[in-house]
């Protein structure tokens, strides 16, 4: 699985890659600090999963992933945030992602993409 992550914080992408680190089969091709940045990048690196935050400078999560899904509609997203109210992740869902998790569940966001890959 070629997974794309999208986070303005630097600690949660790497907390994300070392989750992910001893999964095979799962390669991170690229990070986005914003929803702009990932919009640009997406076409060129292909992922199958891209992985959003909520809340970034600019584009939130939600509206990135609608435009995404617009353009790359094979492109599954999943949500990541750290913002606790259930708007958020209604609002995700109703965008098109494919589940959102906690950054607490970092775990089992990573079970979930692992599934995904086994699924696929």
């Amino acid at each position: 699985m070629r997974l794309f992550i999208v986070d303005d914080s630097p600690i949660a992408r790497q907390m994300l890659r070392r989750v992910l680190a001893d999964r095979d089969g799962v390669e991170v091709v690229g990070e986005a600090v914003s929803a702009e940045d990932c919009l640009g990048r997406v076409a060129d690196l292909a992922p199958d999963v891209v992985v959003m935050d909520w809340q970034m400078p600019g584009m939130n999560g939600a509206d990135a992933t609608r435009e995404l899904l617009g353009r790359h509609p094979l492109v599954r997203v999943v949500g990541f945030t750290s913002s606790g109210p259930a708007e958020s992740r209604q609002a995700f869902l109703d965008a098109g992602a494919s589940e959102v998790f906690r950054k607490e569940d970092a775990l089992h966001l990573r079970d979930y993409l692992c599934g995904l890959r086994v699924a696929a």
